[in-house]
């Protein structure tokens, strides 16, 4: 395959492969925050650091109080509904799919490696937000609300907060039993609710308002159902943006660094597959996708050649 001087069907130029390296390297952090997050729920809790419960609360009421009557997350308080229950619930339940089909867009529309820019900036989100989590543990808005300030334990199982509703309104046993099994029970800052969604926003400037949409919807429903403090959802932005620019060198959305491709074109790296997603041209991706780290990019006179 030419890479290096070739160009898309609309004349733009094509980046070269990402060696193995540069790829091993940025997949590094998602690959450690998965280990991580799943070796720290083994540490013994005697050794854990002692969980705050007051500081959020006292620190959200300081900046926020004056100008919300109360704490930002309980203005919803007396104006539910089932029908703003469940679009809270759909869009928090479910955010963990969104960099998962963000992941397939950026493969289409981009190339490789902006899919492993991607995973790089959610590699380092996810790894400082979990250390942060497991260094200083704090309190949700629920919490506080059942138990004040005092002393939490990590023997406390999770709750559903609004989720509750849902169940009891649809005489279902569905949100109460998978939240008091969550792993994560003292994480409240900062939010990876919203930190995800945002990361996502600023890395596709092409959606538009679309996705800040879905940021706006995700943050609502975090507050809405008292799973987060406003002050969680705003740290969820700041560590979000963060690492995008630490990801690229600079914000994403302001100077992509591969241009939008055309469906069908190639990118030097991969085959942006038809708008028709069927299981081979699944397996093509993935095994295109893993080329990368085989690749053995060799300088030729005025190209690059793959072998």
């Amino acid at each position: 395959m030419v890479r290096g001087n070739a160009t898309s069907t609309k004349g733009h130029p094509i980046p070269p492969a990402p060696s193995r390296l540069w790829t091993a390297l940025r997949l590094l952090p998602l690959a450690v925050w998965l280990i991580f997050y799943k070796a720290s729920q083994s540490v013994p809790d005697h050794v854990r650091s002692s969980i705050d419960v007051a500081t959020l609360p006292w620190v959200e009421y300081t900046l926020f109080g004056w100008l919300f009557g109360g704490y930002p997350h309980q203005v919803f308080d007396g104006h539910h509904s089932t029908l703003a229950d469940v679009l809270a619930a759909m869009v928090y339940t479910v955010h963990f799919v969104a960099p998962l089909l963000f992941v397939v867009w950026l493969y289409r529309r981009h190339s490789c490696a902006a899919v492993v820019n991607f995973a790089f900036a959610l590699g380092i989100l996810n790894l400082v937000a979990e250390a942060f989590h497991f260094l200083y543990p704090t309190a949700p808005p629920w919490y506080f609300e059942m138990h004040g300030t005092f002393p939490a334990s990590y023997a406390h199982a999770g709750h559903p907060a609004g989720l509750r509703r849902l169940d009891v309104a649809f005489n279902m046993h569905f949100f109460t039993p998978m939240y008091m099994k969550s792993p994560v029970v003292f994480g409240a800052f900062p939010s990876l609710h919203a930190g995800w969604p945002f990361l996502i926003a600023i890395f596709t400037p092409s959606l538009g308002k679309i996705m800040w949409v879905h940021v706006a919807w995700v943050s609502w429903a975090a507050l809405y159902l008292h799973h987060h403090f406003l002050l969680d959802v705003l740290g969820g932005w700041a560590f979000a943006y963060v690492s995008a620019v630490l990801a690229v060198g600079r914000m994403p959305g302001k100077r992509p660094s591969v241009p939008v491709l055309p469906v069908g074109a190639t990118n030097g790296t991969c085959l942006i597959p038809s708008r028709t997603l069927n299981t081979k041209r699944i397996q093509t991706m993935w095994r295109a996708f893993w080329g990368t780290f085989h690749a053995k990019p060799v300088r030729q006179p005025g190209r690059f050649l793959e072998v």
